[in-house]
């Protein structure tokens, strides 16, 4: 299920759902999703409080598409009262408590259905949560009072960072070959669109934490992450990049549906 689509098959035009009831009815629309061929009609029906788009028989969503989830939209989800995108990265980038080896695992494996509807209205607690609200939500609109654009850098939004990457944001990459520097303790990673690539690196200052990221990343390099960091502009490997510091694995889940050689 999705709040937003494409007019257009080459994924461009979006448009929310909510924004429709003007326009014709039957007309077919696109998955967000730029691996999904899914077709997509609006469901508009009366006593609907959040209009949405739903997949046509004809033209299902593709096995693992994160827009076919039967869940709650975001709206009934979350209270986007409570919502401070900046404080909720704030809390993932800390140190875990107590031992370093004692991490929350929650935070980097697939979510579950417990992630997707919490049994009260409340915030995202995960980085899986946060990351499945804003991508469901049109990259040009509003929650919490910032833009979703400027909380998730993914194949939407990249276009809008045509110079450099800064601030609280999530981002979609996967590793590069080389992925680490233990002299360093940094992790070299890129992000995901092509037409828009940034070499992104993490700095990781507790021993015991690098060991941890190293052998989860190695272990699912074939895969595509989603990384919560506060970025700044530096130089590394004589080419622009864009750091920020890794406190925990917290920052990190892992987007099991999503191969990173797609």
């Amino acid at each position: 299920m999705s709040t937003y689509a494409y007019r257009k098959p080459d994924k461009s035009d979006e448009v929310a759902a909510e924004d429709l009831y003007s326009e014709p009815a039957g007309k077919t629309y696109y998955c967000p999703d730029p691996d999904c061929l899914a077709w997509l009609t609006p469901v508009m029906r009366n006593g609907i409080r959040d209009p949405y788009f739903r997949a046509l028989p004809s033209h299902p969503h593709r096995e693992g598409c994160p827009f076919s989830k039967n869940a709650a939209s975001p709206k009934e989800r979350y209270d986007e009262r409570k919502f401070d995108f900046h404080c909720i990265l704030s809390n993932f980038m800390s140190a875990d408590k107590g031992s370093s080896s004692h991490t929350n695992h929650t935070a980097i494996r697939p979510s579950a259905r417990t992630d997707l509807e919490p049994k009260e209205q409340g915030v995202p607690r995960t980085i899986r949560q946060t990351y499945d609200l804003l991508k469901q939500l049109p990259s040009s609109s509003y929650y919490g009072g910032t833009r979703v654009a400027d909380m998730l850098f993914d194949s939407r939004s990249s276009r809008m960072y045509t110079q450099f990457v800064s601030g609280d944001k999530l981002i979609e990459c996967r590793l590069c070959r080389k992925f680490y520097d233990e002299k360093r303790a940094e992790f070299y990673l890129e992000s995901l669109p092509e037409s828009n690539r940034y070499c992104l690196v993490l700095a990781c200052r507790d021993p015991n934490v690098f060991g941890q990221i190293r052998g989860f990343l190695y272990n699912h390099r074939s895969y595509s992450f989603v990384v919560a960091g506060n970025w700044r502009s530096i130089q590394r490997m004589n080419r622009s990049a864009i750091c920020s510091l890794v406190f925990s694995k917290r920052q990190i889940c892992l987007l099991s549906n999503i191969p990173a050689g797609q």
